[in-house]
């Protein structure tokens, strides 16, 4: 497990022989930590003390000074930032696979007939509603420790009104 912490690389058989008991006996082992933060981030884990999540629907300029507001929401409620507060991106191309129109050469990409008087081909995603909604997505969410989530939630909720 160290050499996994240390992001040194390991061999298959190292790899293949971790398992959740590793993991959680080295949660449980941090609980004791003389290190706080760490102590209560196991802790908070090990007993399911889980942070809460906010999507995040804003450009990035938006999306910066959000941040930086929930980062002084998050400090002065006795939490460092730098591990209380995490910016996530979730992405998926769910149900097209490899297909995207955009990085795939014109001899993979799926073509259609024009409707109406129109016989001019043309990519899928282009007259096909359902399958532009296919193509790769994202989810930007802001995680926090519960005690910031009702502040959290309605500086989300501000920057989304006044947008």
């Amino acid at each position: 497990m160290v050499r996994v912490l240390r992001r040194e690389p390991l061999s298959t058989e190292e790899y293949l022989a971790l398992d959740d008991h590793d993991v959680m006996f080295h949660i449980k082992w941090w609980t004791k930590a003389p290190d706080p933060i760490l102590r209560d981030l196991a802790s908070g884990f090990l007993h399911r003390r889980l942070f809460k999540a906010v999507d995040l629907q804003v450009n990035a300029e938006g999306r910066r000074q959000l941040i930086e507001r929930a980062r002084r929401i998050v400090e002065a409620a006795g939490f460092d930032p730098r591990y209380y507060l995490i910016e996530d991106r979730a992405s998926d191309i769910p149900y097209l696979g490899p297909y995207s129109p955009e990085t795939s050469g014109p001899e993979s990409r799926i073509y259609v007939e024009g409707d109406g008087g129109s016989r001019a081909l043309r990519e899928i995603t282009e007259v096909s509603p359902a399958i532009r909604r296919l193509r790769r997505f994202h989810i930007d969410r802001l995680c926090f420790p519960e005690a910031v989530h009702d502040a959290i939630r309605a500086l989300v909720a501000e920057r989304e009104q006044s947008v």
